[in-house]
């Protein structure tokens, strides 16, 4: 792999920005970050083999400080995939400064098995030196693509996002949005439910984003295919009881 640039983009004031260029720990790739209110900025990023990588984890508590001994987040090995732009692993920062990560799992090499690839989860609570066993999050539902999002908030909720067709089917016309929530700062999650399940539609191999506010409103931005030349984005607005699709352009 070649080594990646990791990117750093700070608003000093309205009209002036900062950017400084580093490269990544280990030769790593696709990093991700949080950064809390506190400014504790958080990495994760894989290494090794993109089909059957690691994903490693390391922070800092300063824009100009030094990144902290990384550690291994997948408890078992070559577990991750790094392969494409969005599949790579997620990360969040939840309640009492636990770090949460979500990505797609590794598959071997059996074309059947990429329909049903494990959706994996671990954590990293406060005062431990390690990253949680992970948990397989994987549901009934098929051809997840384009990895999942994870967002928490300092209320111990925290919520899984990903895009996949319900189970039997693949194609487009089915794929919904769907989410697993957490109310003990991802220690178990619920089953799967869809977010747009009146409006379904998602552009297969396209990313999303979630985004969860301290009051427990969920945000997911992703694109639709409600025809094939009709890809636009779209923005979920979810609070208990009730998800709202809104379109926002027309991509």
């Amino acid at each position: 792999m070649k080594t990646a640039l990791l990117f750093w983009l700070f608003v000093l004031t309205s009209l002036h920005a900062k950017v400084e260029i580093e490269r990544l720990p280990e030769r790593g790739v696709h990093p991700q970050l949080a950064l809390t209110h506190e400014g504790l900025v958080h990495l994760v990023y894989p290494t090794g083999e993109p089909h059957a990588c690691d994903l490693r984890y390391t922070f800092r508590r300063s824009i100009g400080g030094g990144w902290a001994s990384p550690i291994t987040v997948n408890s078992t090995a070559g577990s991750a995939i790094a392969t494409g732009t969005s599949r790579g692993a997620q990360i969040a920062a939840g309640k009492d400064g636990s770090v949460q990560v979500i990505w797609n799992g590794n598959t071997g090499t059996k074309p059947e098995a990429e329909a049903r690839a494990p959706q994996l989860h671990a954590r990293l609570v406060q005062g431990a030196k390690a990253f949680s066993f992970l948990q397989n999050l994987s549901d009934d539902t098929t051809a997840r693509d384009g990895g999942a999002s994870i967002a928490a908030n300092q209320q111990g909720r925290v919520a899984v996002v990903w895009h996949a067709a319900p189970a039997g089917q693949q194609d487009e016309n089915a794929r919904r949005v769907w989410v697993q929530w957490s109310d003990n700062d991802g220690a178990t999650f619920s089953a799967a439910s869809p977010l747009n399940n009146k409006q379904p539609r998602v552009c297969a191999c396209c990313s999303l984003r979630a985004y969860l506010s301290a009051d427990g409103t969920l945000s997911v931005l992703y694109r639709a295919a409600m025809t094939p030349a009709d890809r636009g984005r779209w923005l979920i607005t979810s609070t208990p009881g009730q998800s709202t699709p809104a379109k926002l352009d027309d991509w």
